[in-house]
């Protein structure tokens, strides 16, 4: 009986150090993971000053959904305080605690389009995976208005990935954003004038839409793996206008659905022109009829 006992607290001591050992290596195999890439390419990106750059950028800050998680004044908030992770959205501004005055164009840059932040490490949440489709002619305009915005005082505590978070991370279950950037991809110098066409439609949708819903907007389980699956938007191809405008100004669809702003941010995107959303809506309707025409 006393050596069954002696083998069974052996086992048990070796199953517990592998345990320990195992949680060891993912909390270091998490933590790297945030450590950002090597050898990020510099982007030539100047950020425009005239008016009318800023005016744009202060549109495309709008339609991008920038302030559902940075505030109304990009004043910064705390998005998450759960024991595995702290995530806070950045103070934007140049007031106390913000980054305004840290960030030259190619800062913005790297943290926009590439999920990198001003200490090189990986952002924790933040669409790179979107924005990186965005034109140097947008990056520019969207910089020009965000080293304008108003300062605002509010010092926040630092995006912190606790030892769950980093287990977490280790087992692949949470990823940074610029790790779901293709970090070597050109990125369009310029982007098709804005009006309703199909051509500007299908750009825009690259910077909104098709992070979540994929790239012909067939529906696909979005980068936030706390979203249901997003589904195809080909169902819009036969909404009029009015219906597709109303459902991305009000949040509800011509069946009655109520969308849930956590998941799909219509208060953003609603405030797209007419002709934004009619672009929109004409990319959606030509996908439709490739994907028909297919069948």
């Amino acid at each position: 009986m006393t050596r069954i006992l002696k083998r069974a607290g052996i086992v048990l001591a070796v199953l517990v150090l592998l345990v320990v050992l195992t949680g060891a290596v993912l909390f270091v195999i998490g933590g790297s993971k945030f450590d950002g890439p090597t050898g990020l390419r510099a982007e030539p990106i100047t950020a425009a000053t005239d008016p009318a750059a800023v005016a744009l950028g202060e549109h495309l800050v709008a339609t991008h959904g920038c302030m559902d998680c940075h505030g109304q004044q990009l004043e910064g908030t705390i998005l998450i305080d759960a024991p595995p992770f702290r995530v806070v959205a950045t103070n934007l501004t140049s007031g106390a605690g913000g980054v305004g005055d840290d960030l030259d164009a190619e800062g913005w840059e790297r943290a926009i389009r590439h999920g990198v932040g001003a200490d090189g490490r990986g952002l924790a949440i933040m669409p790179a995976e979107a924005y990186t489709h965005l034109s140097d002619t947008d990056m520019a305009a969207m910089i020009a208005y965000l080293e304008t915005v108003p300062p605002v005082d509010n010092e926040l505590p630092a995006t912190q990935l606790r030892p769950l978070g980093r287990v977490i991370a280790g087992l692949g279950q949470i990823e940074p954003t610029s790790a779901m950037v293709d970090h070597d991809a050109p990125h369009p110098v310029t982007s098709p004038p804005a009006g309703a066409t199909a051509e500007y439609g299908a750009y825009r949708a690259s910077t909104t839409c098709n992070a979540c819903h994929g790239e012909r907007l067939e529906g696909m389980q979005p980068p936030n793996p706390d979203s249901p699956p997003a589904p195809s938007l080909h169902h819009i191809a036969g909404w009029t206008f009015e219906q597709f405008a109303t459902a991305m100004r009000t949040g509800v669809t011509p069946a009655g659905v109520n969308l849930n702003p956590a998941f799909m941010p219509w208060p953003s995107f609603g405030k797209m022109t007419d002709d934004e959303l009619r672009g929109l809506q004409l990319h959606v309707q030509q996908l439709a009829a490739q994907a028909s025409a297919q069948q």
